[in-house]
């Protein structure tokens, strides 16, 4: 679970360890929860997010669960662009739910 106010310094980190997660476990699934951050990522740096994961080395095919307290604008931009690069990434805000796409086929 990440907590508190997330910067663009903190957003590459958390990505980092996610990616060194996937890796380890050899997985193709992540969940990342945002329900307690506190988004201070400019909009502008929001369009390298996306590249970055692909800097990182996760596949466009690991299915990416973003699970936020209230879908915003700055999350619905996130999802956009990570699907516009043609990364399986998708916002929830209900826990269940974004387990039950996770596991599906």
């Amino acid at each position: 679970m990440v907590q508190g106010r997330v910067t663009p310094a903190v957003s590459d980190e958390i990505m980092r360890r996610g990616a060194a997660a996937l890796r380890q476990h050899r997985a193709n699934r992540a969940l990342y929860d945002m329900r307690r951050a506190r988004m201070a990522v400019p909009t502008l740096s929001l369009i390298t997010r996306a590249r970055f994961a692909d800097d990182l080395g996760i596949p466009k095919s690991t299915r990416v669960a973003l699970l936020c307290a209230v879908r915003t604008p700055h999350y619905e931009l996130l999802d956009t662009l990570a699907r516009n690069q043609g990364h399986t990434h998708q916002i929830f805000t209900d826990g269940a739910a974004a387990l039950a796409w996770l596991r599906a086929e």
